[in-house]
């Protein structure tokens, strides 16, 4: 993924870059590549609670970095609206 995201930069300017379930910090430096780029990125990751979320290195970094305008909270339930979570309240 952190390829492809690297070659969309440079070969697509693209406004938007989506992708599944950001993980390592390797894709986490390419989202930074494209936010400094003016490219906005939407993802994924894959968590059930903000403890969850706190104790995931790569997520809590994004998410404190600035980068991330909204985090929701998904549930496994069918029809089960998501959950609009403050950035702060993952870091308190």
């Amino acid at each position: 993924k952190a390829r492809g995201i690297v070659a969309a930069l440079r070969t697509m300017f693209p406004e938007v870059i989506a992708f599944d379930e950001i993980g390592t910090t390797e894709e986490l430096e390419s989202v930074f590549d494209g936010f400094n780029a003016g490219v906005d990125v939407i993802t994924t990751a894959h968590a059930g609670s903000i403890e969850e979320i706190r104790s995931r290195r790569v997520v809590s970094g994004l998410i404190a970095s600035g980068a991330v305008k909204n985090v929701f909270l998904l549930s496994k339930s069918i029809g089960e609206k998501p959950v609009k979570i403050d950035k702060k309240e993952v870091f308190q």
